[in-house]
């Protein structure tokens, strides 16, 4: 998605989706994209990593790569 604050975009994804705006607004940053990715093991959700406005103006595909390996490293870890 270009841009988190683009309303029909994210209802294309989820009628019920929404961009909270809170922090935007308490820092001044103007966040434009989210990745995201939940930690898992064993079906147990252990948190969500969020990823926010890359670089380069988009994420790329090995960007995803990345955040699924950290997610997968990271749900062993809070298993054990």
């Amino acid at each position: 998605m270009a841009d988190v604050y683009d309303a029909k975009a994210l209802a294309l994804l989820d009628p019920a989706l929404r961009f909270d705006t809170t922090w935007d607004k308490k820092t001044g940053f103007r966040t434009r994209q989210i990745m995201a990715c939940p930690i898992l093991k064993d079906a147990r959700l252990y948190g969500v990593i969020e990823c926010i406005n890359s670089k380069d103006g988009g994420f790329r595909m090995d960007h995803q790569v990345i955040l699924d390996d950290l997610a997968k490293t990271l749900g062993v870890a809070f298993a054990n």
